[in-house]
């Protein structure tokens, strides 16, 4: 039985001439409709099939009522049990309606199918280069037919989301073929195109350089996917979480040497502590304690930092990689350690350690960020005076952390908090962002959008996304921002952008934007506040962040607030801005008590 045409192309050969031409138009126009949407493709594809297994199915039931009384089909029914039969062609009207039903589910496992069936075709091809039958070159093609499929099998299971898209893009072309001829039948029954024959001779070279071709496409991508996917580190030992968990939070579990990359006169190590979810039970979480031998030999005052947007997977941790202790990581890095200054970064919970994520949840970003620093006193001496920095989604966790440290941790005061193009609205910053709809839009929403599913029991991911980009969205959740696989989704979702939305539902209505809402990072702030905003920000808008300013000010909220002309998101830390030097300034002040503490109007 052939899945997709074999229901369908029975009809066909029953239709008339004018209902031909007519079908064949409509399908002509449909595949040229789904050519730049292979999205949708891959949704249409799903009922393509659906539609013909319940065909295939109605057509041998009739059949078989037909042809009940014929010599064949009494033979038939002689060497099989006669119910087979009817049960295959029921369970085939059954799986077509199955699809239809369950599309989600349909998409989700499509790229499974597609891999299922490249093995099998490839190990059906290299079982034909084994009949001596064949030529020789017959056999070599054969091989590296079967050979190249499963190889393209094993870069589809690496790849499901790119997958999904490639086969929508190639049902589409093949639908537009399929039109084609449909009409061509119609205008010319029973002709069929005629191509000059390949002379004899050309025949063994012709399939060498197939074989060749093929090989090298296979080969590529193979490489290729081996390559993206070397650049993701993996998770050790250190981060498995202990049979049983100290009782309170901000407890050292257990340390290792941090050895890479370590600037001259720095002594790092990788925590792993206790801390508290947003809904007050035990968690665990990781990060890295960087303590510099000069200036001074007593206790050093603490430079807290929360790290901005990297994924949201284990594997993503700054504690993990080799860049946790760069220019990347900690802006000013050379000065934070020249001033005598320890940094303690957190990955938060669910990265490194166990647990669930907190992308844009506060209270557990800055509980976190809080009980790093407690457990950072276990491994050297530290002063009382905390200063947070956050860029981006750390910008959001700092803010968090100066809000609830009192409450939280009364025993880490913040002297002061630095927020670098935070993002202080999450609920604001959602609309804007999906707005845009670009594939790195639609990989942030992903990340959202699965976190809170997995924090608050009230939100699943279901409910908003386009059920044909589930697969997509699942796999963007599980690549790290910073990770060379990470250009697989950037092209699944680019491919995809003049397709129906990968977010189908507003995520400013129902429980999604209520938590959005419940993380603005509203105050009042423990010590003082200076967020620092380019003007040119492509991520988070200029506009937000005034606004966001303005009503903290209006709530007599104090807030240091400067722009920075021209400096989009990252450019506000890149070489040649004069941020990183204020915020060096600013935090050296404001560990001496003589830091500008507001500039509201």
């Amino acid at each position: 039985m052939n899945l997709l045409w074999d229901g369908p192309g029975r009809l066909v050969n029953l239709a008339p001439r004018w209902l031909l031409g007519a079908a064949g138009a409509v399908v002509l126009a449909l595949g040229i409709l789904l050519v730049p949407r292979p999205l949708s493709s891959a949704a249409v594809l799903c009922l393509w099939a659906a539609v013909s297994l319940a065909l295939t199915g109605v057509l041998d039931l009739l059949g078989r009522r037909r042809d009940a009384g014929s010599a064949d089909r009494r033979a038939a029914r002689a060497s099989r049990p006669a119910w087979i039969g009817p049960a295959v062609s029921v369970a085939s009207v059954l799986l077509g309606v199955a699809v239809v039903v369950l599309l989600r589910q349909t998409m989700a496992i499509l790229p499974i199918v597609l891999v299922a069936a490249l093995i099998c075709w490839g190990l059906v091809r290299a079982r034909a280069a084994l009949h001596r039958s064949s030529s020789p070159t017959a056999r070599v093609l054969a091989g590296s037919l079967g050979v190249s499929a499963i190889a393209l099998g094993v870069v589809a299971a690496w790849w499901p989301d790119l997958a999904l898209v490639l086969a929508g893009a190639a049902f589409a072309v093949r639908t537009v073929v399929g039109g084609i001829t449909l009409v061509a039948r119609a205008i010319a029954p029973g002709q069929r195109p005629r191509f000059p024959r390949r002379p004899a001779a050309l025949r063994p070279v012709l399939r060498v350089i197939a074989a060749v071709l093929v090989v090298a496409l296979a080969a590529g991508g193979l490489l290729g996917s081996l390559r993206l996917r070397s650049g993701t580190p993996e998770l050790t030992d250190f981060y498995r979480t202990p049979a049983s968990l100290p009782a309170d939070p901000g407890v050292l579990i257990r340390s290792q040497r941090y050895t890479t990359d370590v600037p001259d006169g720095v002594t790092a190590w990788r925590i792993l502590y206790t801390t508290t979810n947003a809904d007050g039970s035990p968690a665990v979480a990781s990060g890295i304690v960087a303590i510099p031998s000069a200036p001074g030999s007593g206790p050093h005052p603490v430079v807290a930092i929360a790290h901005g947007t990297i994924g949201i997977a284990r594997n993503c941790a700054i504690s993990l990689g080799g860049s946790a202790l760069t220019e990347a990581a900690i802006p000013a890095m050379k000065q934070v350690f020249a001033n005598g200054w320890t940094v303690v970064a957190t990955d938060y919970t669910g990265q490194g350690a166990e647990g669930r994520y907190p992308y844009l949840v506060g209270q557990s970003e800055a509980r976190s960020t809080l009980d790093a620093v407690r457990a950072a006193r276990e491994l050297t001496p530290l002063t009382r005076r905390t200063v947070v920095w956050g860029h981006s989604q750390g910008g959001h966790a700092a803010l968090w952390t100066a809000k609830i440290a009192a409450r939280y941790a009364p025993d880490v005061p913040i002297t002061a908090t630095a927020a670098f193009s935070p993002a202080s609205d999450p609920y604001d910053l959602a609309r804007k962002v999906l707005a845009s709809g670009s594939s790195l839009s639609n990989i942030v929403t992903a990340y959202v959008a699965a976190s809170y599913t997995r924090i608050y029991p009230d939100i699943s991911l279901e409910q908003y996304q386009n059920p044909a980009a589930s697969v997509l969205v699942d796999q963007a959740a599980r690549r790290c921002a910073s990770s060379p696989d990470i250009l697989v989704s950037v092209l699944s979702l680019s491919a995809v952008s003049h397709d129906r939305p990968v977010f189908s539902a507003d995520l400013g209505e129902g429980a999604l934007a209520d938590r959005l809402r419940q993380n603005l990072a509203s105050g009042p702030f423990q010590g003082k506040v200076f967020i620092a905003q380019g003007t040119a920000d492509e991520v988070i808008p200029i506009s937000l962040q005034r606004r966001f300013v303005a009503d903290r000010c209006a709530a007599g909220q104090p807030i240091y607030f400067r722009e920075y002309p021209g400096r989009t998101h990252m450019g506000i830390l890149a070489a040649g801005s004069p941020f990183p030097a204020d915020l060096v300034g600013w935090t050296r002040q404001a560990f001496a008590g003589t830091a500008k503490a507001s500039n509201c109007r």
